[in-house]
């Protein structure tokens, strides 16, 4: 949780913000039994957030591969749904983790802050039925508004540096010394 927190510029908001968000969608959607986002930024792969720890295997396989549903969501900047039954030839070596842990199929929708991928958001289910359509869609808004919440906390944390700067170089000069108001 500390990792994405400093993503979004060292605020343990954001990772509290995240966390419940994968609870809420989770419960949200019908279909899904496990929400998680995945953090792939600067070189970095990890679980930003999860509604239940289950998902690790799953998230852990693909980071190792340097391949699988959720990455590739991140990369191509598409929503993906994955069927994890089988074998799916995007990913041929991705899967073992998720069939172990009786997850059927994936969703998953990627997150951009300021034009930059961050990782992604899925919804894994038990089921076969998570499908592209109305879960694609709400899960995609979902992750414009992760992505966006990012975004406004990294520019509000830059703002909130650029002023202590200042205010540090003020204090330097005994004639500048600043007032608090």
């Amino acid at each position: 949780m500390r990792e994405v927190a400093q993503l979004g510029g060292e605020d343990d908001h954001v990772a509290e913000l995240l966390d419940r968000l994968t609870h809420e969608l989770r419960s949200c959607v019908d279909r899904a039994d496990y929400c998680g986002i995945a953090i792939a930024f600067a070189g970095f792969t990890f679980t930003g957030a999860s509604s239940d720890p289950t998902i690790a295997p799953i998230n852990e396989e693909q980071f190792a591969l340097g391949d699988g549903p959720c990455l590739h969501a991140a990369r191509t900047g598409r929503v993906v749904v994955a069927d994890c039954t089988g074998t799916d030839e995007r990913w041929p070596d991705f899967g073992a983790s998720a069939q172990a842990l009786g997850v059927q199929s994936m969703l998953c929708a990627p997150i951009h802050a300021d034009g930059a991928s961050v990782g992604s958001l899925t919804l894994f289910s038990r089921t076969r039925e998570l499908l592209e359509g109305r879960e694609g869609h709400a899960l995609e808004l979902v992750a414009n508004a992760v992505g966006d919440a990012l975004k406004r906390n990294r520019h509000r944390r830059s703002l909130e540096e650029t002023v202590a700067g200042l205010r540090d170089a003020a204090t330097a000069h005994p004639s500048n010394r600043p007032r608090e108001s």
